[in-house]
């Protein structure tokens, strides 16, 4: 027999439905609930920002729509792609400095107690001088080319590269240690096998921290110096008034900062795919 939808099986079979309906739309929303929450906090923050650009209370020449934006970045992106270009240039070549230097940096330290005592002042010492006041320096030493952009993004990313990769490499068990020790491993042997393993993790968050601060560094040395960068575009658009212009270099600059992050992110799970495996 078929239950028709006024019987009582036909009501249960509604309900069971309907329950099994919300069962799946709960459990789909706590498995993503990492990526819809941003993504809806994002879109009640722009539907903010263009009801109140439509209010025509504040002049366009200062908060442009979220709207016009878009249509300008889509329509001028021959204008945004060199630009981009050359800021993706500038971070890469940063970031990529400060993990070899981060990394070495960071075995030295580990390895000599004297050297960890020398060295380490200095370090932080490169982290407390603000970077904007020695991107005019660095104009005078390198020029206007795209060395001091490169230095100024290695310059301020390498300290999480060596901060992370020095807690890794100490965090190794005394125990351990110590039976490596009973067993003749060289010092090398005991940094390569098992230091460096135990500290992957976190030099893979460190670049993590570091990719994002490489693209900071490379927009602070092109508002210094240079006529190409996404930071160029930015300091000549509050020169000349040019609001959409800025928000749509803005736009482009996070975009591109996401998609380093995420790259960084997938390299790391690529190197250690023991720790995705442990997340399942």
């Amino acid at each position: 027999m078929f239950a028709t939808p006024g019987s009582a099986t036909g009501r249960r079979t509604v309900r069971c439905a309907r329950s099994e309906a919300r069962g799946t739309v709960g459990r789909f929303l706590s498995a993503n609930r990492t990526t819809i929450a941003p993504v809806l906090a994002l879109a009640v923050a722009v539907l903010a920002w263009e009801l109140l650009a439509a209010t025509g209370r504040i002049p366009k020449y200062l908060l442009p729509s979220p709207s016009s934006v878009f249509a300008y970045t889509s329509s001028h992106l021959g204008l945004f792609v060199p630009h981009a270009w050359g800021t993706i240039q500038s971070t890469l070549y940063g970031f990529v400095f400060s993990v070899l230097f981060g990394v070495g940096l960071s075995m030295l330290i580990v390895w000599s107690r004297t050297f960890e005592d020398a060295v380490y002042p200095l370090v932080v010492m490169t982290q407390v001088i603000p970077k904007v006041a020695i991107a005019p320096l660095l104009i005078v030493y390198m020029g206007f080319g795209q060395e001091p952009k490169v230095f100024l993004a290695f310059l301020i990313s390498f300290f999480p590269m060596v901060i992370n990769t020095t807690l890794g490499m100490k965090s190794v068990n005394v125990e351990l240690l110590e039976l490596l020790a009973t067993l003749k491993a060289t010092r090398w042997q005991v940094m390569q096998k098992v230091r460096f393993m135990r500290a992957l993790p976190l030099m893979v968050e460190g670049a993590k921290i570091a990719i994002t601060l490489a693209v900071i560094g490379a927009i602070v040395g092109e508002f210094a110096s240079g006529n190409v960068g996404l930071g160029y575009l930015i300091a000549s658009s509050s020169s000349s008034l040019d609001t959409v212009l800025g928000f749509s270099a803005l736009l482009v600059l996070v975009v591109i900062g996401i998609l380093l992050f995420e790259a960084v992110h997938v390299g790391g799970r690529l190197l250690m795919p023991w720790a995705s495996r442990g997340r399942e």
